[in-house]
């Protein structure tokens, strides 16, 4: 499947998905385009979810270039960042839960 295949069938950007193949090593350039096989085509999509879930290029890169046990350190990596920011959105919504607590008790004793 061609990359501008799969951005039409998809609704996804073209030339994002092309970096992504090309940095993931993905597919090969054919007619000035890149084609993928359907297995190619499914890694990226993983590639896409690991990129918006926060992985920079250069770990996008060591993901797909290595073996099992580094994707299984790249991964949790990123799992322990991501639950840390869950912690700190977690800390947010407990300050503003405890503003409104505040508003709701002034205004009952009002």
């Amino acid at each position: 499947m061609k990359i501008s295949q799969l951005s039409e069938q998809c609704n996804l950007n073209e030339e994002r998905l092309a970096a992504l193949a090309a940095l993931c090593g993905l597919g090969r350039q054919t007619d000035g385009e890149r084609e993928l096989s359907d297995e190619e085509a499914c890694a990226l999509g993983v590639a896409l979810f690991l990129s918006d879930s926060g992985l920079t290029e250069g770990e996008l890169s060591a993901y797909f270039s290595s073996d099992d046990a580094t994707r299984r350190c790249i991964l949790k990596r990123l799992r322990a960042a991501l639950l840390e920011d869950v912690h700190a959105a977690q800390k947010r919504i407990d300050k503003v839960d405890c503003l409104l607590g505040k508003l709701r008790d002034c205004i009952q004793k009002a």
